[in-house]
């Protein structure tokens, strides 16, 4: 798993994440796997995905491939793209839709969780196409309890949203097992601010 947050302050949003991978019971810092970056840019956008490290892969593909389906601009937008998307990342990309023990669910997954950073804002992506947008702070993954509680705890006091920002993996890093130092940090400058 990961521990990816977002934080919007003072003008800017900064994303994180930490970047220690996983294969079953093995842990795998970035000194051995350092192209296992949880944060990819795309055009003006910087995207933060947990779960399997395929799922970095497969947006990375799909986003390459298909260029003229992505707006990334406003949670409408992003609801917009994922529809789009949806279809081929069940054909082309061989998505697991089925979610066997949740019984009465309403909606196809697309298995994605990521967060989104870019001019226009902050925005949560769910598994069931839901687009959230985050006015302070976020944190997605198995660290998310520790990260959202240490950012929490200083976002009143702390101006520099990198700084939050880096509370919360830091949090997470010290007790969730599936989460590890280095951390990897960017940041952008909210539009008209």
């Amino acid at each position: 798993m990961s521990t990816i947050v977002v934080v919007k302050k003072d003008k800017r949003i900064v994303i994180g994440a930490d970047t220690m991978q996983s294969q079953g019971s093995i842990t795998i810092r970035n000194v051995y796997q350092p192209e296992g970056d949880k944060i990819f840019k795309f055009q003006q956008s910087y995207i933060g995905v947990t779960g399997s490290s395929a799922f970095t892969l497969v947006l990375r593909s799909l986003f390459k491939k298909h260029k003229e389906l992505i707006n990334l601009s406003s949670a409408e937008e992003i609801f917009e793209t994922l529809l789009k998307i949806h279809p081929i990342l069940k054909e082309k990309y061989f998505i697991e839709t089925e979610e066997s023990d949740d019984e009465g669910q309403e909606f196809e997954s697309n298995q994605i969780f990521a967060l989104i950073a870019n001019k226009t804002g902050a925005y949560e992506i769910q598994s069931y196409r839901e687009v959230h947008n985050i006015d302070r702070y976020w944190a997605i993954g198995s660290g998310k309890r520790f990260a959202l509680g240490a950012m929490h705890a200083i976002y009143g006091r702390e101006k520099n949203p990198r700084v939050i920002a880096e509370k919360g993996l830091k949090a997470a890093c010290e007790f969730d097992e599936s989460s590890g130092l280095p951390l990897l940090i960017r940041s952008v400058s909210l539009e008209g601010q």
